[in-house]
Formats: C-alpha cells, structure tokens, sequence
C-alpha cells in the first residue's frame, strides 16, 4: 500500500504523513471528548472556576499545538540529521 499518505492536520504548507502516534494522539482526544461530555455534578460555579477553566483550556491549547508542531516537524528533523 501507499506510505505516504497525508494526515492533512497541518493543513496545505505542511505535510504530515500518517503514523502510529497521531492515532494515539486522536484516541487521546476523543477520551477527553468523553470526559467532557459525561454528566458533570452539579454546584454553582465562582469566579475562581472560571479562572481554573479558562487558565486549563489556555494550556490544552498551547500543549496541543506544540505536539502537532512536534508531529508535523519529526519527518524533516529525522532528515536533517540523516536518518
């Protein structure tokens, strides 16, 4: 079969091919998905959640797009270095 098939998570100026580890990295956040649409319990929320909400939702997202940045560039530093 074809091995160099294009995951298109880095959209048309990257090419990041299909791997193990992006499968990995979507059943990571499809866990999350569920976890976030499971029943919550229910108590009123301060000022303090809304703190904790945005400050986690912030760091998700920065992590999140330092491993697709990792991800997208391990093909190209493997070739730097003449693997």
């Amino acid at each position: 079969g074809r091995r160099d098939i294009d995951c298109g998570c880095s959209g048309p100026g990257q090419m990041q091919p299909l791997r193990p580890v992006l499968l990995l990295r979507n059943a990571i956040i499809a866990a999350l998905a569920l976890l976030a649409a499971s029943a919550p319990q229910a108590r009123e929320l301060g000022v303090f959640d809304a703190f904790v909400i945005l400050a986690a939702s912030a760091v998700t997202l920065l992590l999140y797009a330092a491993a697709d940045s990792l991800l997208a560039n391990h093909p190209r530093l493997l070739k730097l270095i003449g693997r």
